[in-house]
């Protein structure tokens, strides 16, 4: 589907801006960061897409370049608020437009999912509605997909550079990488709190073996 910046969003993409709650040129503009500028791409935002943006990279910034977060955060000066609204005269914004472009579009073809429902793959065998991501298929596939991109991510390669390589959906791949980086974070965290039990020991027993 095409957005604002003109690139091609996979099916995937659509789904995540939905679950987000978000326009898709918010969603064409978090997956270019590894390709643009981020001048360019907060010339093309309004205020509020710009704050919808600095949210979703905040939460994993590092699986983003260096500098990234805080360019978008300086980036608020540059974008102009949005004008008041005036007495009879209604303002449309972006993401209803973009509903109702899909409305016109007609209904997707049967067996396929929604972009307000869970993914099939997460709906129980049974027929019972499920989350999307339980079914044992579905976590061996993001396991797999994880330890792709981990170590394509040390090798240096971008999103759009991994997603053509591996053919996984680059929204997949930005998924896996805010993953790797949220278990490194937890490793991190458990490395401290293990060397900081150790350390602790280790004083105890000299200043036992001292008294």
């Amino acid at each position: 589907m095409r957005n604002r910046f003109g690139v091609l969003l996979y099916r995937d993409d659509v789904r995540w801006a939905a679950a987000e709650g978000v326009s898709e040129s918010v969603i064409a503009a978090v997956l270019l960061l590894h390709e643009r500028s981020v001048q360019q791409i907060v010339a093309e935002l309004s205020a509020a897409e710009l704050e919808q943006v600095i949210k979703l990279v905040g939460r994993s910034p590092r699986a983003y370049p260096p500098g990234t977060l805080d360019a978008l955060k300086q980036g608020r000066a540059l974008v102009l608020p949005e004008p008041p609204q005036r007495s009879g005269e209604s303002i449309r914004s972006e993401v209803p437009a973009e509903k109702q472009h899909a409305r016109t579009r007609g209904a997707e073809p049967r067996g396929q999912p929604s972009r307000g429902q869970p993914c099939a793959r997460g709906a129980d065998p049974r027929g019972q509605p499920g989350k999307a991501g339980t079914c044992a298929g579905t976590r061996n596939e993001t396991a797999r997909r994880r330890v792709i991109v981990e170590d394509l991510m040390k090798a240096g390669l971008s999103i759009r550079m991994m997603a053509e390589v591996t053919r996984i959906p680059r929204s997949s791949v930005h998924r896996a990488m805010r993953a790797v980086a949220r278990a490194e974070a937890k490793k991190q965290v458990a490395i401290g709190e293990i060397t900081a039990e150790l350390l602790g020991k280790k004083l105890s027993r000299r200043a036992r073996w001292r008294a």
